[in-house]
């Protein structure tokens, strides 16, 4: 299903093409003359639209540009007075007035209320009047004059707005053969309009009192019929016989009505579900067929549409690791639309919807690696195309901006990181290497005194006897440390041992009277290197 795209930021313009049914499969009928324009405000895309760019009368409808020329001039002074002048003489009583009498104060807010409630005539002169005298600077500039002005700043404003099919004559839409628009530009008007917050606040509003400066009454109530849920809330007779209002909507938010022979009747809404938005537009259709038209495609876009957000709400899209950024501006490029990027897509065919990025490529290039950057990038500046697809056909796209700076690296870039890489590196092998060599000397100075033990055993095995047969009481390696003589009580007889085989290095008492051992003394390191007289080494002990 195709979309289409409304931007009211830069050059406002409408772009319209051809639709899949799926977009019409709940939408009301409309009459061939019919000119029509119904889209989601978010995502710009177009619902349902027939003879867009065909001229009509606008009728009452324009009394929203000219709401919008007179809060350019009036700003926030809202509570600021207006006298009434000679210039609400030029509309007649039986065309829509708000019943303004010369002589009166209002304040710019009330006008406003005066305007767009009732469609007063007469308090879009008195509005024309006073901003145009506001734009030349004379305050007693003739009221035709004045709106003369006032008119050219609805054409300027129109231009600026980028309406090339829209040409006004007068602030209060009466019948002029040279003041007409489109439906596609109505729609831009109204989605300006319908998001000014005052402007928005006046429209939703059904009844409105006050009490004038001479003490006179005044109550204006709304033209849209989608505001009230019945007869009582209306304060009237919608239908013969029915006390309901068969036109209420609750999620129609306020709109402008319009209504000449020439025009037929004309009717600018809004509504709201949820964060979804929607404004429609619906020129040259019959009393009370606009309202239930109108009331039909709210329901329609909201009960078989959703809203899909492609970006948050700042614009942002994504995050791209770029492989080869120059070390100062990071390894990320932050890319955005200029406004929060969605799709209003039918319910049940999200699946059938995907975004994809082409980059400029004289600044970024898609490698099988990554993200590469081959030129220099500023903040703002324009990198890519984000486009939608429904499965493989193109629905819309918008341009990606750049949200930071990045630049390819440089020689110096590729030497920081070898000296980044390099250094650790080296400190890490030197680290080995002092471990390595502390390892090797502990490992050698471990042999070392395992044999330096090895020799000293060696040396006390051959010194383990005395010379004259005395076992030494030192141990050898592995033998169990010997216990100690415990000396015998005196007078006490010695111990036999059964006579039997001698062990080897070890004399067997026999059955005599055993002689004291007499231990033989090592030399000491004083003497002289002469080495003690092993006894001879033999099974039996002498006696």
């Amino acid at each position: 299903m195709k979309r289409k795209i409304i931007s009211v930021l830069g050059a406002l313009l409408l772009v319209f093409g051809g639709f899949g049914s799926s977009a019409w499969a709940a939408m009301p009928s409309f009459g061939p003359d019919e000119g029509v324009v119904v889209f989601e405000v978010n995502s710009g895309d177009v619902l349902v639209e027939q003879n867009a760019d065909e001229r009509y009368y606008p009728a009452s409808t324009t009394k929203l540009m000219t709401a919008l020329t007179a809060l350019d001039y009036v700003g926030s002074s809202l509570n600021d007075k207006v006298t009434v002048g000679d210039e609400v003489k030029l509309i007649g009583y039986e065309s829509s007035v708000a019943h303004l009498e010369v002589g009166e104060i209002y304040t710019w807010e009330q006008l406003l209320y005066a305007l767009l409630l009732p469609s007063g005539n007469d308090a879009a002169n008195v509005i024309a009047a006073n901003i145009g005298r506001k734009i030349s600077g004379n305050e007693k500039m003739d009221y035709n004059q004045a709106m003369s002005v006032f008119v050219d700043q609805m054409n300027a404003k129109a231009q600026q707005m980028g309406l090339k099919n829209t040409h006004f004559k007068n602030a209060h839409g009466l019948h002029d053969p040279d003041h007409y628009t489109t439906p596609a530009d109505m729609a831009v008007i109204g989605k300006t309009a319908f998001t000014n917050e005052t402007i928005s606040k006046v429209e939703g509003t059904k009844v409105y009192e006050m009490t004038t400066n001479r003490g006179e009454p005044q109550k204006w109530k709304n033209t849209d019929m989608l505001l009230y849920k019945d007869a009582a809330d209306y304060g009237g007779t919608i239908e013969e016989g029915r006390t309901d209002n068969p036109y209420y909507n609750a999620k129609a938010k306020g709109g402008k009505t319009g209504n000449t022979d020439e025009a037929g009747r004309c009717f600018v809404y809004n509504a709201e579900d949820g964060d979804a938005k929607i404004v429609g537009v619906i020129m040259k259709g019959d009393e009370k067929g606009i309202f239930a038209e109108a009331s039909n495609t709210i329901n329609a876009a909201f009960d078989d549409n959703r809203l899909l957000d492609w970006t948050d709400d700042s614009g942002h899209y994504k995050d791209f690791t770029v492989i080869n950024a120059h070390y100062k501006d990071g390894k990320n490029l932050s890319v955005k639309t200029k406004e929060a990027y969605s799709s209003m897509i039918p319910k049940g065919q999200e699946d059938k919807y995907t975004a994809k990025v082409s980059w400029d490529t004289s600044l970024l290039a898609d490698t099988d690696k990554g993200l590469k950057v081959v030129g220099d990038i500023e903040p703002d500046v324009q990198v890519g195309t984000l486009t939608i697809y429904e499965g493989t056909d193109s629905v819309k796209s918008t341009p990606l901006y750049a949200q930071n700076q990045i630049r390819p690296r440089n020689f110096w870039d590729y030497l920081r990181i070898a000296a980044f890489i390099g250094i650790p590196l080296l400190v890490i092998l030197f680290v080995f290497f002092r471990f390595y060599v502390y390892r090797k000397r502990k490992i050698m100075r471990a042999k070392q005194a395992r044999a330096r033990r090895m020799a000293k055993r060696k040396l006390y095995e051959s010194q383990s006897y005395t010379g004259s047969g005395i076992p030494s009481r030192k141990t050898t390696a592995g033998e169990p440390p010997r216990k100690p003589q415990q000396k015998r009580p005196s007078g006490s007889a010695p111990r036999r041992k059964s006579s039997g085989s001698a062990s080897p290095g070890r004399p067997v008492e026999r059955n005599a009277t055993a002689r004291p051992v007499q231990k033989k003394k090592r030399p000491t390191s004083g003497q002289s290197g002469s080495r003690p007289q092993q006894g001879p080494r033999t099974g039996t002990k002498k006696r």
